[in-house]
């Protein structure tokens, strides 16, 4: 009786051992990615990544590549051309070859040569670096900024902006000139 009692033991033993080879990968599948604990970077490429917020989207970006650095909590973002949404329904235009976002506070800063903008105001900046705060959602550039509203050009060491490209601030070497009407 214990031998026929044994020999039925073992195929459900084989049966228990493959079913658990089975269900152990599968498991795997479900878990999530756990970016505290991750050693290195993540890299995506030709991808879209947007922020929303109370059902929103605040700003949409397309990007060629997507380099997330777990140890200062940043994504590097290299070819942007996107999409700011402000709370007042306008569009924000944006370009830079290259830029990042703090994961904290979701800051946005694109380097390298940035444009932004906004159609409906007929606004727009060129920088070599332009910073978005998104807590109080305005803009910054320093060096070499340029604005352009309507048939005024803005110059000055350092601009800040709302995020409509309503109220520009310029300071430092501030220059204004208006075009002559045509």
């Amino acid at each position: 009786m214990k031998k026929y009692f044994l020999l039925a033991l073992i195929p459900l033993a084989i049966a228990a051992g493959i079913i658990y080879l089975y269900v152990q990968p599968l498991n795997l599948i479900y878990r999530t990615i756990d970016t505290d604990n991750l050693a290195g970077n993540l890299t995506f490429k030709d991808n879209v990544i947007e922020e929303i917020q109370n059902a929103r989207v605040v700003w949409r970006l397309k990007v060629e590549k997507i380099e997330y650095s777990n140890n200062k909590q940043k994504v590097y973002i290299k070819k942007i051309a996107g999409i700011i949404y402000t709370a007042e329904g306008d569009k924000i235009e944006v370009s830079a070859p290259e830029g990042e976002i703090d994961m904290k506070t979701h800051d946005a800063t694109l380097f390298g040569g940035t444009t932004a903008s906004c159609a409906a105001k007929n606004a727009k900046m060129f920088a070599p670096t332009i910073k978005y705060f998104a807590t109080d959602q305005h803009a910054e550039a320093e060096t070499g900024v340029k604005c352009q509203k309507d048939d005024i050009t803005l110059t000055g060491d350092k601009v800040i902006t709302d995020a409509a490209m309503t109220l520009i601030t310029v300071k430092g070497k501030a220059k204004i000139r208006k075009e002559a009407a045509k």
